[in-house]
């Protein structure tokens, strides 16, 4: 429905000028008053502003019910994330690990701004705002003892962390193919067996696309697909096809179990 609308807005150039007109002045008036009030009030802020909100509604239950079946065994449970931006999906997994009283969430961001990332993100990189606003959620939402910050790349960090060391991963971090395939091989190692890796931003399979249209556009960030006419990631499409063939996916979100002789799908 949502892809349906937005194709509509889009053949209509009156249409377009209104939802972009009242758009603007959400952005420019009404989504930084709501961000200071929260602000203020010491509760977390996941809106428009300085695109803090990353974590798609349709996504999150998905998410919350596989760290939750996770959670259950009786040993100690690491999760890591890469690309966590103002925290939503840390504090879902940290809000599982509290709830199950097991488990730490890692987080690897470098909180800054990739090249063709949006002009929001770029914003909340000026005077730290973004990894305030970072710390200010994970405080008000109860669960900074359950998530360890880690500052810096994903390509240095992978250097030292030691293989087999992690339950989980969910990697969420620059969309180009580049990069984006260059997490996944890294990360990959220091999975356990039995673990799961995970990601954000596989709206559509690489079956379902143009995939020489995506293909040749695989280093932006997001765009429209000519035969779906759904936007999505290509780098994520591509890179993902690329590493693991098909994978498990639901609404976007997508996750593989890492076993001894390859990987397998999962329940989602």
């Amino acid at each position: 429905m949502k892809e349906k609308l937005e194709v509509m807005i889009k053949k209509s150039a009156f249409l377009y000028r209104i939802v972009k007109a009242f758009y603007c002045f959400y952005m420019i008036l009404i989504s930084p008053f709501q961000y200071k009030v929260k602000m203020v009030l010491k509760q977390p802020y996941f809106g428009r502003y300085l695109n803090a909100g990353q974590t798609c509604d349709t996504r999150r239950q998905v998410m919350t019910d596989l760290i939750n079946r996770e959670l259950l065994g009786g040993m100690p449970y690491k999760i890591l994330e890469i690309g966590s931006w103002a925290g939503q999906s840390a504090i879902l997994w940290a809000t599982a690990c509290k709830k199950n009283d097991k488990g730490m969430v890692f987080v690897i961001d470098t909180w800054q701004a990739s090249e063709n990332a949006p002009k929001g993100m770029k914003r909340g990189v000026k005077n730290n705002r973004i990894f305030n606003l970072f710390l200010h959620n994970i405080e008000s939402s109860g669960v900074n003892d359950y998530i360890i910050p880690i500052k810096g790349s994903s390509d240095t960090i992978a250097e030292i962390l030691k293989p087999n060391s992690f339950d989980f991963i969910y990697i969420d971090g620059d969309h180009r193919y580049t990069q984006c395939k260059k997490d996944l091989l890294n990360y990959m190692k220091v999975l356990k067996i039995n673990g799961i890796i995970s990601g954000d931003d596989l709206e559509l399979h690489p079956n379902e696309i143009d995939i020489i249209n995506a293909k040749n556009r695989c280093e932006e960030d997001y765009i429209l697909d000519p035969k779906t006419q759904i936007n999505f990631h290509p780098g994520v499409a591509i890179a993902i096809n690329e590493v693991f063939g098909d994978v498990s996916m639901k609404n976007g979100f997508w996750a593989m179990r890492k076993v001894k002789d390859g990987w397998e799908s999962v329940v989602l």
